[in-house]
């Protein structure tokens, strides 16, 4: 398992188009180079009609991006359907906590969840947003270092480009905190909202992914925030881009 030949897209990145014709998305996203996908909904296929569809693309779900409230109400109705067909990991995408007092519920909630899907055989990983770099709630410490260092059993998939963002650099995590970052979101972006192939970006990948694989990190995700029609050249891109660092 490598970040250079185990590369997956955050599926939200085209997500009119998987909702409307995910096999013919499946599709595209292989011609593009992609193996993996990381889903933002539990489908409507049975779990047989949907384990199906990854066989006849040669696709893998190595994680799926769930809001905290769906977790909390259903987690055990997806990992009953989702942990047979490979899936490893549970990513919730960042909760905007304000004060200490929401942070201490917010945690607490969140270290029971992960000790739920930890028993059941998967992983709940937290996804940073720009907030948890920028908004202290006590101490001076950004949220995202408080909880790294507050709670060891916390797991995390960085979003690389939105802690940069927030100041910080992503070498920086992964030497501070290699036991607790699981996963890597991979985009780019010249300093805006707008996404840009992930070698033309303020990032520079190329270290990065290369800490990455030493920590033995699996999977590559990239996520792509801009026109949709165009997130298949930039699989197709950063594919190759990616292959010629290995």
């Amino acid at each position: 398992m490598s970040v250079y030949t185990n590369i997956a897209l955050q599926l939200w990145s085209v997500h009119e188009d998987a909702e409307r014709d995910l096999p013919g998305t499946l599709r595209r996203l292989k011609d593009a180079g992609i193996n993996g996908f990381e889903h933002f909904k539990v489908t409507d296929y049975t779990r047989e009609e949907f384990a199906a569809l990854m066989k006849e693309y040669d696709m893998q779900t190595p994680s799926i991006h769930l809001g905290y409230e769906l977790l909390v109400e259903h987690w055990r109705e997806y990992c009953e359907y989702l942990l047979p067909l490979g899936l490893k990991r549970f990513v919730m995408p960042g909760y905007h906590v304000h004060n200490e007092e929401e942070y201490a519920w917010f945690t607490d909630g969140f270290r029971k969840l992960g000790e739920n899907i930890r028993a059941a055989g998967a992983d709940l990983l937290y996804h940073n947003h720009i907030v948890e770099f920028t908004d202290c709630v006590k101490d001076g410490k950004p949220y995202w270092v408080r909880m790294a260092e507050d709670f060891p059993d916390i797991g995390f998939q960085v979003d690389c480009y939105w802690a940069t963002m927030g100041g910080y650099k992503v070498l920086d995590l992964l030497e501070r905190y290699p036991e607790q970052i699981r996963s890597l979101h991979i985009k780019n972006g010249k300093g805006e909202h707008e996404s840009c192939d992930i070698d033309k970006g303020i990032i520079d990948f190329k270290p990065i992914l290369a800490r990455a694989e030493e920590l033995g990190i699996d999977w590559t995700v990239l996520e792509y925030e801009s026109d949709p029609s165009t997130a298949y050249g930039f699989c197709e891109n950063a594919v190759k881009y990616i292959h010629g660092l290995k």
